[in-house]
């Protein structure tokens, strides 16, 4: 399940962007006994190849934090990525003395994620490898279901293709669009709840500054006063919740 984690416990500091949001997704290699777990924090995500503890805890191995853009060409070698053993296909992370890579690798039908960290001199300090499984996530085809007759097949590029839809969701939605739209469409109850928090606010005297200020369009903007059909209409700016509301009295 996908949580938060707020990790500045100081109420006084100004900094802000250090919740991390655990993704619910966990990819498994039951064989291997290893996952990748994938996490967001400060504009990044963090892909973490990781082992269990004898608590059965999930521990990091290795990781690497992934920018926007850094996913995207992430997504663009994994779909470039072919039937045969090309080597491996990724990018580099980070500008220190230290800095990381990243890959995908696919190998007599089998895919391999890869990060390694390396020097300034080109040496491997540490790296990890996590086997994406198969023969593991089956479908079925009922040719008989009373009977329950059926054949199986199995799904082995699932895991990859969730891996990589996850990297195209983080790199398409930190514009901030997907946010704002989930955040538009909820506004009637983001709107029911201020209304309450601000009656309970007035009973304690609390001033919560809730005027709004509508703005109208006199209608003077040099294309609306210069259309080719000749009218020169005037307009009003309204918002969607204002036209809804005239449309709804024409029904009437």
């Amino acid at each position: 399940m996908a949580q938060f984690n707020n990790n500045n416990q100081n109420n006084n500091s100004k900094s802000v962007g250090n919740t991390t949001y655990y993704s619910g997704l966990r990819i498994r290699n039951y064989t291997d006994n290893n996952a990748i777990s994938i996490s967001f924090s400060n504009g990044l995500m963090k892909v973490s190849i990781s082992k269990p503890d004898e608590n059965n805890r999930f521990q990091e191995v290795i990781s690497a934090s992934l920018s926007p853009k850094k996913a995207a060409i992430m997504v663009d070698q994994m779909e470039k990525l072919g039937d045969s053993d090309d080597g491996v296909l990724g990018t580099v992370l980070g500008m220190g003395e230290v800095q990381t890579a990243i890959g995908i690798q696919r190998r007599d039908g089998i895919n391999y994620l890869r990060i390694a960290k390396v020097d300034k001199t080109g040496n491997i300090t540490d790296q990890g490898s996590f086997t994406f499984q198969t023969n593991a996530d089956p479908s079925y085809k009922w040719s008989d279901f009373d009977h329950m007759k059926f054949t199986k097949s199995y799904n082995n590029d699932i895991d990859f293709d969730m891996f990589k839809n996850a990297l195209i969701d983080f790199a398409r939605n930190i514009s901030g669009a997907a946010g704002y739209g989930t955040l538009y469409l909820n506004r009637y109850q983001d709107s029911s709840m201020s209304t309450k928090i601000s009656a309970i606010c007035g009973k304690l005297g609390i001033n919560t500054n809730t005027n709004t200020n509508r703005s109208y369009n006199s209608g003077g903007g040099f294309f609306t006063n210069n259309d080719n059909g000749g009218n020169n209409p005037t307009s009003q700016h309204r918002s969607y919740d204002e036209i809804a509301s005239m449309i709804d009295d024409d029904d009437d």
